[in-house]
């Protein structure tokens, strides 16, 4: 029988690599914002225009977000005692 502070170490590794794998993966999304002045400057637009992709992305996500939910809850596969 496992000790319980071993289990609950096992199960977060899982856990621990998504959150990685996600820190990596927005990272480089999340950093558009801080860098619009810079777009702007490069490629002589204003910033309002050079964070308009960043504000789209925002919305279609805002949007998509309880849609996508309630599907994801409808059509997920079901596994008795999960």
């Amino acid at each position: 029988m496992r000790p319980a502070a071993r289990q609950a170490t096992r199960v977060s590794g899982p856990l621990v690599g998504a959150f990685g794998l996600g820190a990596i993966a927005y990272g480089g999304l999340y950093t558009f914002p801080a860098l619009s002045n810079a777009f702007a400057a490069e490629f002589g637009i204003s910033r309002t225009l050079a964070v308009t992709p960043w504000a789209m992305f925002l919305v279609v996500t805002a949007v998509a977000s309880p849609l996508l939910g309630k599907a994801y809850d409808e059509l997920a596969d079901r596994r008795p005692g999960c």
